[in-house]
């Protein structure tokens, strides 16, 4: 780099210029400088575009980073709150299924007593009848 503003500062002396024949004329050397002077600024461009370009997608990544981080953990509570219902669930089954088995019991017990009882009557009835 030093030596091309070694160059340029050449060029652009008062000596330089009077020995070029013609100082309308583009020599080779300031042809060169002007292509890397066009493509440095070229390249700036491009890299400022790509700068923005990268923090748009940074912040793309971001934002999706939390939304997802976010669900995932609703996600880890909902399951914690249905893994507990799912107990009480569970405990309410066992606890139901044991009264459901004690009130058959007592049904079963109430319709024998209902038979004899039933019994009992058609003695009588039929004993009250023959008389």
């Amino acid at each position: 780099m030093k030596v091309i503003c070694a160059l340029a500062l050449l060029l652009a002396s008062p000596a330089a210029a009077a020995g070029v024949k013609n100082a309308v004329k583009v020599t080779p050397l300031q042809k060169v400088l002007e292509l890397m002077d066009e493509m440095s600024v070229k390249g700036k461009k491009e890299k400022h575009e790509e700068e923005v370009e990268f923090a748009e997608f940074s912040q793309w990544c971001d934002s999706t980073r939390k939304a997802t981080t976010k669900s995932m953990e609703e996600a880890k509570s909902q399951i914690e709150q249905l893994t507990a219902d799912i107990a009480t669930a569970e405990a309410d089954v066992e606890r139901l299924s044991v009264e459901i088995s004690e009130l058959d019991a007592t049904a079963a017990q109430a319709e024998g007593e209902l038979g004899e009882a039933t019994a009992v009557r058609e003695k009588e009835h039929t004993d009250f009848s023959a008389t």
